[in-house]
């Protein structure tokens, strides 16, 4: 068999396409084929993100192929070639042992803590309109401000309660400040609400907290949480005392997510400067909201 080794043995190889199917000719058919995953693969390919890593592509002794099945299928699928760590020789049992390790969360990978990492996830999910944004995609949005946001945000207060510092409720509040919203306002209603400071919250943040305990709003319904969060931290509508959501409404808050972020991402450096957190706030870029 063309890739049988006798003795371990790596080495870092350009495949082709071509090359692709000739390996998974070589397969046993040891790994159920995920269609989602390989289309992720072969976009980030397709997008050149691909880079080298110490998880190769992996042949037991016997020449057949034990590891790396979806990453050839998107590099088929996609069209292009890869670069890939290729190991050869591995025992014909290696494989029982392969992916086994603790997977990466985007904590990991984008180096942030997890209560900003949720935040940084879920705004360029909405922004990029992908489940599993790449870092690649990520940085760019992370960079023009949402990063800064969400660590000065949870630097303010970090507190772990469910629903309002769940990250709708933070991305909330990072967007309604990069959209010219007042910061002072946002970080002192969401300390209001994080440690249950009923007198400092405003007649809506009090609503919000009162739809919460009664269960009508749920920390697992993200969007929603999203259109109330924008609706608790408008200064202009403190005074509401009662909070209804609708599925426009919803769907006007992931809009204005999207919106900000990827004017954010457009903006000139020296634009973004001006934006940057100072005296506890972020002043804003001045778009409108009239929709949430």
């Amino acid at each position: 068999m063309k890739f049988a080794k006798q003795t371990p043995e790596a080495t870092v190889m350009d495949i082709t396409p071509a090359t692709a199917r000739e390996m998974l000719e070589t397969s046993p058919g040891n790994r159920r084929l995920r269609g989602w995953y390989v289309d992720l693969l072969a976009a980030a390919m397709k997008r050149g993100e691909w880079r080298v890593t110490s998880q190769g592509i992996g042949f037991d002794l016997l020449g057949r192929l034990r590891d790396a099945h979806h990453r050839l299928h998107a590099c088929i699928q996609a069209g292009v070639s890869f670069p890939s760590v290729v190991v050869f020789g591995m025992r014909t049992d290696a494989y029982e042992v392969t992916d086994t390790g603790m997977v990466r969360t985007y904590a990991d990978r984008l180096d942030e803590a997890p209560a900003v990492a949720e935040v940084l996830r879920l705004g360029c999910q909405y922004a990029l309109g992908s489940t599993k944004p790449t870092i690649d995609q990520m940085k760019p949005i992370i960079d023009a401000g949402l990063g800064d946001a969400a660590r000065s945000l949870i630097e303010f207060c970090g507190s772990r309660r469910r629903y309002f510092a769940a990250a709708p409720m933070k991305l909330a509040a990072c967007i309604t400040i990069m959209n010219g919203g007042n910061a002072d306002f946002v970080l002192q209603q969401y300390r209001a609400m994080c440690s249950l400071d009923f007198d400092a919250m405003s007649k809506s943040a009090q609503a919000l907290v009162r739809q919460v305990d009664s269960g009508k709003a749920r920390a697992h319904e993200t969007r929603e949480a999203l259109a109330r969060g924008f609706r608790v931290f408008d200064k202009d509508r403190h005074g509401v005392s009662k909070i209804q959501i609708s599925d426009a409404d919803t769907d006007a808050a992931v809009e204005l997510v999207r919106s900000v972020l990827r004017n954010s991402v457009g903006e000139e450096p020296e634009a973004r400067k001006s934006r940057r957190w100072q005296d506890g706030g972020m002043r804003g870029t001045g778009m409108t909201a009239d929709a949430i």
